[in-house]
């Protein structure tokens, strides 16, 4: 019986349709019950779906942690990496379904995911899905992750709404100055990307794990909670800051080198 489950298996790749797109992918397997993949395989599809503010993210975690394979280490930091995908892909398919700059954006102040849905407005018209998941690909792409060995169960409507809410305050706020990052996922400048929500979200576990350190070395007095968790957060933050100038330093590096390069051509 073994025998004969390897040959079909091997019978399956053989004839697995190739796809034009991952969207397409994913599509296929919200259709398909037994198309598994391996952990490199779906980090990889993990990192292809995130927005820039998240790719920044997973970016400023290894940054901290001095390790590029920072999430591939535990289950919880894998977890943390498939909801930043997770929420890239309702933010993006937000922005695809709305019309307008405005409309976009009034889209992703209106919708709450787990709770009132996904929103989309375009020619002045709303359009509600009732669950980030009604659509075949967004199924397929959160089933190739449940599907597979890779340790992860379902999502946590916790974790993804925390999120898209620090993808929001990213966005909105009623000081036009303050405004870090466009509808789309770009940060402004890495000068205000120092305040990202998105980004201090991130550095959570970072945080936690300060405290933790602090406790152990001074001696745990539940008094001392706050103190902690406040030097715990400027520790973090002065890595953020730190991260957030080598980004600028890299960008401005590469605009003198294109501007050098256009001159020459």
């Amino acid at each position: 019986m073994t025998d004969n489950n390897d040959k079909l298996k091997q019978l399956y790749k053989k004839t697995m349709p190739e796809f034009k797109s991952r969207d397409e992918f994913y599509a296929y397997v919200a259709d398909h019950s037994d198309v598994t993949i391996s952990l490199k395989q779906a980090y990889k599809q993990m990192q292809d779906n995130l927005l820039p503010v998240f790719k920044a993210a997973k970016e400023l975690c290894e940054y901290i942690s001095g390790d590029d394979e920072y999430f591939l280490k535990t289950k919880n930091n894998l977890y943390q990496l498939y909801h930043m995908a997770l929420v890239s892909r309702m933010i993006n398919n937000i922005n695809t379904n709305s019309g307008t700059v405005e409309e976009k954006k009034a889209s992703l102040r209106l919708s709450e995911p787990h709770y009132r849905g996904m929103i989309y407005i375009k020619n002045g018209k709303k359009t509600r899905e009732t669950t980030p998941f009604e659509k075949k690909q967004d199924k397929g792409f959160k089933d190739i992750f449940l599907k597979s060995n890779i340790g992860l169960s379902v999502y946590e409507d916790m974790m993804t709404t925390i999120y898209y809410g620090a993808f929001q305050n990213d966005v909105f706020s009623d000081v036009k100055e303050e405004r870090i990052a466009s509808v789309h996922g770009n940060f402004l400048n890495w000068q205000v990307a120092k305040n990202s929500h998105v980004l201090k979200v991130a550095c959570e576990p970072f945080i936690r794990s300060k405290m933790a350190q602090m406790a152990q070395e001074n001696g745990f007095d539940f008094s001392d909670r706050f103190r902690f968790y406040q030097a715990s957060t400027l520790n973090i933050q002065a890595k953020i800051n730190a991260f957030c100038d080598i980004k600028q330093t890299q960008f401005i590096n590469q605009m003198q080198q294109q501007t050098q390069s256009e001159v020459k051509s």
